[in-house]
């Protein structure tokens, strides 16, 4: 039987675990550029209760994930 992961609040989240499931709408989004780790999406979320946190998509997962996430949504 597979476990369900239950959702979070973003308060909850911490660094030792790496499985959370969450919801959030993305409050702003932008490109950056780094000689050295190259191109990433980074990213201003926010759940329910107005939590906020920064996020970032590494180029490596770009392609996958770059239209997954929409401001507003």
């Amino acid at each position: 039987m597979a476990s369900i992961i239950k959702i979070s609040n973003l308060s909850d989240v911490q660094p030792f675990k790496s499985e959370w499931r969450v919801e959030v709408k993305v409050l702003h989004k932008w490109l950056t550029f780094n000689h050295q780790s190259g191109a990433s999406i980074e990213m201003v979320l926010a759940d329910k209760n107005g939590v906020k946190i920064h996020a970032s998509c590494k180029q490596t997962l770009m392609p996958k994930l770059e239209n997954y996430f929409r401001v507003g949504e």
